[in-house]
């Protein structure tokens, strides 16, 4: 009987290691890596190219962190391919911090998720709003807590019709600039912010091609006109 225990488990270690070797990598869930970065970020250590040690490993221990990038989840397809699916962290600006030097990525409630010295393209900045520190997890520290909740509500509210800007500025007197290439708009302070939303959402699309600036820093419930000030081609 041990004998054939024995005979069992050895056969049963040449078919892992002869039958569980890495043909094909899946990457599934990332625009902002290369399949390649996240095979090598994976198949990391000199076993890896054993599918069902590399399926295991991953049941029992965490990746090393990627940034902006959520655990990654490893399952095998077969024998010879392993598929990872990857989710990129839900990312909705970011604001520069000069005392570090490096960038801090805030998802919808102000909550950093990332802090990199690398800029992604598509994702908005936040100017004209002071932070000098910021800590990965928690929410983006500030004194002034009403622009902070003005930005965090305008940026969700503005999500919601996909129309994200380019970058967001805010200065002291709570006039908040948006910029969308060659738009720029002057959307004003955060009040009657639903249905000033509502209003952008619905002009945007008719001059998104045009250059020039849309005026609605006077806008209110009384005051409902909307202007455009149309570049003038030099």
């Amino acid at each position: 009987m041990v004998f054939i225990i024995l005979v069992l488990l050895i056969l049963l270690g040449m078919i892992a290691y002869r039958g569980f070797t890495v043909e094909k990598v899946e990457v599934e869930g990332t625009d902002l890596y290369t399949q390649e970065t996240i095979k090598q970020w994976i198949l990391n250590d000199d076993y890896s190219w054993n599918s069902l040690y590399v399926f295991f490993k991953y049941k029992f221990k965490k990746a090393e962190e990627m940034p902006f990038l959520q655990e990654p989840v490893v399952t095998l397809k077969s024998p010879r391919v392993l598929h990872i699916q990857v989710k990129e962290k839900e990312i909705f600006g970011y604001l520069y911090l000069p005392s570090v030097g490096q960038n801090a990525y805030f998802d919808e409630n102000g909550v950093v998720v990332e802090t990199s010295s690398e800029k992604i393209e598509g994702i908005m900045e936040v100017t004209g709003f002071e932070c000098e520190k910021a800590t990965l997890h928690k929410k983006i520290p500030t004194k002034d807590k009403s622009m902070l909740k003005s930005i965090l509500n305008l940026t969700q509210g503005l999500s919601k019709y996909d129309m994200l800007p380019e970058a967001m500025n805010c200065s002291e007197y709570s006039n908040i600039v948006l910029e969308y290439g060659k738009v720029t708009v002057n959307f004003g302070n955060s009040q009657n912010l639903k249905p000033k939303i509502q209003t952008l959402a619905a002009i945007f699309p008719k001059i998104e091609k045009k250059r020039g600036t849309i005026h609605m820093e006077n806008w209110s419930e009384e005051n409902t006109d909307v202007s455009f000030e149309e570049a003038r081609d030099r």
